[in-house]
């Protein structure tokens, strides 16, 4: 009689690296690192699936001040646009505040996580950088789509994902990017964006190439060559003061073949 070795459904896909993290606990410089300039607080809270809340500052409430800011990284930049690489990024978030157009948010991946990664004043990510992200500026409530390498970013990029795709405030959305090399030097990138239904949870990721509600966000082309390594990055900036703005995340997921 023979026997065969039953193989794990992660040892088939080998060939794929990738970090999921439902957030039941946190230690900064583990797998997730916190940048906090203005002694902001990052941890999960009790709550069902594990939160992690992101805090710009110390103060917290509505005590913070204008440009506190805080960053969830992981340790270690991972993940980089190149050639037969894809990459696929996915998060469920929940912005909360006061005014929620007052907050400054970033959530995707990015190079050289620092303080002001969100730029005072504008709070739109820094430029000179390699990064594919979701961006909430301290102007709107609309999600923009940056992807950027080499120090420059996609023509047309910082256009809305798409006039519905807001932030909305204390409400769960599922944020997606997913890169397609389509040769040695160029790469597509694709972002998503769903709005969860409040009332049960369920949503539809839309995307260029599917249907499932009639519509296309973002995509673009971008040059690949020479790009840098990337971090997974959550971040949050208070555009005005007082607000009691955080940054609430259910899971993180990212994923590229080696």
């Amino acid at each position: 009689m023979s026997y065969e070795v039953q193989l794990a459904e992660r040892f088939l896909r080998e060939r794929t690296f990738e970090i999921f993290d439902h957030f039941d606990h946190y230690v900064t410089a583990d797998m997730w690192t916190t940048t906090a300039s203005n002694s902001g607080t990052v941890a999960v809270q009790e709550a069902v699936n594990g939160i992690l809340k992101v805090n710009p500052s110390s103060n917290g409430g509505n005590s913070q001040a204008v440009n506190d800011e805080t960053y969830v990284e992981s340790t270690h930049e991972l993940f980089k646009l190149a050639t037969d690489k894809p990459m696929f990024f996915a998060a469920r978030v929940r912005p909360v505040g006061n005014t929620i157009a007052n907050q400054a948010l970033m959530v995707g991946l990015i190079d050289a996580v620092a303080a002001n990664a969100i730029v005072d004043t504008t709070g739109v990510p820094k430029t000179s950088t390699d990064a594919v992200l979701f961006y909430k500026s301290n102007t709107d409530a609309t999600w923009y789509a940056m992807a950027e390498a080499n120090s420059t970013e996609m023509s047309g990029i910082t256009d809305g994902v798409d006039t519905n795709e807001t932030a909305t405030n204390n409400q769960w959305q599922n944020l997606t990017i997913r890169t397609v090399p389509k040769s040695s030097t160029l790469t597509e990138v694709h972002f998503g964006f769903a709005l969860e239904n409040s009332s049960d949870g369920s949503y539809s990721i839309r995307e260029v190439g599917q249907t499932l509600v009639g519509k296309q966000l973002v995509c673009q082309t971008i040059t690949h060559t020479s790009a840098a390594e990337m971090a997974v990055v959550l971040g949050v900036k208070a555009g005005v003061a007082n607000d009691s703005q955080y940054l609430d995340v259910d899971w993180i997921y990212a994923a590229q073949r080696r």
